[in-house]
């Protein structure tokens, strides 16, 4: 886990900072700036676009009675997007426009859902609650939803 943290908080910017130098000795100090600026906007506009409309799909399935899982999926990794948007550089603006992207967003999004289908153990059941009167005053039980989830397994490298 300390390796990865270290790739993402000392490879990563480095790189960038690397590959915008070079965009800057390439051409102008200008260029690597318009970049940073350009994508930045752009890239915010389309994760707000691309999370209203996963905003809606969410409604859509809680509104028809269906769990949005799915949606629900999409709607982190536009969020992921988003942060990376915010991280100024080229290879996070690479890898945020891949997730915004609808059909390059559902490779993704098969991969994760193929993570939490191996990692992760889901039960749902029903409990029943402690009563409560009705409008007549008379005894009424209630049943409650009850989700729990657990990490199957853990491997070497998240002990670390």
């Amino acid at each position: 886990m300390i390796f990865y943290l270290f790739l993402l908080l000392i490879v990563l910017p480095l790189a960038e900072l690397l590959i915008l130098i070079k965009i800057g000795y390439a051409t102008s100090i200008w260029v690597p700036i318009a970049i940073v600026l350009v994508t930045g906007l752009v890239g915010s506009a389309l994760a707000r676009w691309q999370g209203f409309k996963v905003l809606d799909r969410v409604r859509d399935d809680l509104s028809a009675g269906r769990v949005p899982a799915e949606s629900l999926i999409d709607a982190l990794l536009v969020l992921v997007a988003g942060g990376l948007f915010v991280l100024p550089g080229v290879l996070t603006d690479i890898v945020g426009i891949f997730l915004l992207i609808p059909p390059t967003r559902a490779l993704v999004k098969r991969g994760v859902v193929a993570w939490i289908k191996r990692y992760v153990e889901v039960r749902v059941g029903r409990a029943h609650a402690a009563f409560w009167p009705d409008a007549d005053g008379q005894p009424k039980f209630g049943h409650d939803q009850i989700i729990e989830a657990k990490v199957l397994e853990k491997r070497v490298e998240d002990v670390k």
